[in-house]
């Protein structure tokens, strides 16, 4: 507790030689360099109570931020393991929150950590194992430009969240869920990529779960705004994804069951999902190819809504081409532009 983890750029003036009337001449100019890469990854847990800088100097772009939290297919329990460690099986759960206050110390309260250290004392397992907690505050007063956020099991959305990110913003797991019907969530960017990027079944069986209703909101704008892969939208009572460019809905290949009954490469994608769901945009379309499907009828009272955004940008021909969009729900109100050149939308 009490870190400070700095990728600053940096920046300083520079003697810079130009073509002058009377031969060469040197001008000053400040020049600075980009903000680092800060990597973290994990299997277990992690407890993020530091503090980081990552502002970039002069004219240079902010660092990027990138957490992993890893699955637990690794873990080879078995039998009396399982039972004894059932903790350890559990899916890894990543929880975004923002704190107004200062940071509350997420390390456990009488746990010291020199002691920890000299492996004289635990972590309780049961109660921190495959937790993380993400005080968003932190990221953005570290000047952080972009932020890559995965969890292979899933990725929580705690309280109330307001938060700009300069460049892009990713968020990558095969569940997202609203931690209960107080969940608030604004996020703004340049471009934001939503979904599942990794494994998309395990076993034969998807890895996301059922989507359950529930009523928190959940607001996202950007220039360009991606789905990708198949993943669960839950607790949301009201989603708007507003991109005055694109939104574009993207597959990813894994190895399924093809319409034929055999086993080989699938291509697909599909937000499944509880609650009302506004897709605005100039445009919303597939990739190349791409298979996605938006799916909101496991809730009987959810409205797709499909228009346009504010302050929408003009945008070029459209060069993907053959993809198929499906869209599921109890209501559908569509006043936008869905696009699928050679395509299909069903």
């Amino acid at each position: 507790p009490g870190a400070l983890i700095d990728v600053s750029g940096t920046q300083d003036t520079l003697s810079q030689v130009a073509a002058g009337g009377l031969g060469n001449v040197y001008r000053t100019l400040l020049v600075g360099s980009s903000g680092g890469t800060l990597s973290l990854s994990a299997r277990d847990g992690m407890f993020l109570d530091g503090a980081y800088l990552a502002g970039a100097g002069t004219g240079a772009t902010d660092g990027v931020f990138s957490l992993r939290f890893n699955d637990n297919y690794g873990w080879n329990l078995e039998g009396a393991q399982q039972e004894e460690h059932p903790e350890l099986l559990e899916a890894r759960r990543l929880t975004l929150y923002q704190s107004t206050d200062g940071h509350t110390e997420l390390w456990p309260e009488g746990l010291s950590e020199s002691v920890y250290l000299a492996g004289q004392a635990n972590i309780d397992s049961v109660a921190y194992n495959g937790q993380v907690r993400l005080d968003l505050t932190t990221l953005a007063e570290g000047g952080f430009g972009s932020w890559y956020l995965q969890s292979l099991g899933e990725i929580g959305f705690e309280g109330a969240i307001d938060v700009t990110v300069k460049n892009q913003l990713r968020l990558d797991s095969p569940n997202f869920v609203a931690r209960s019907d107080a969940t608030n969530v604004q996020l703004s960017a340049a471009a934001i990529q939503i979904g599942n990027f990794g494994a998309q079944t395990k076993g034969g069986n998807w890895v996301f779960a059922d989507p359950a209703l529930g009523a928190g909101h959940f607001t996202a704008t950007a220039r360009d705004i991606g789905l990708t892969g198949n993943f669960a939208w839950s607790g949301f009572g009201e989603t708007t994804l507003a991109s005055r460019g694109e939104i574009h809905l993207d597959s990813v290949a894994y190895s399924g069951l093809l319409d034929s009954g055999a086993t080989g490469n699938v291509f697909n994608g599909g937000l499944r999902g509880t609650g009302d769901l506004t897709l605005a945009a100039a445009r919303v379309s597939p990739s190349t190819y791409s298979d996605f499907i938006v799916d909101l009828s496991s809730d009987p009272s959810a409205t797709l809504r499909i228009g346009h955004a504010e302050g929408e940008e003009a945008l070029g021909p459209q060069l993907s081409a053959g993809g198929k969009l499906e869209f599921k729900a109890a209501n559908i109100e569509h006043s936008g532009l869905i696009s699928a050149p050679l395509g299909q939308v069903l």
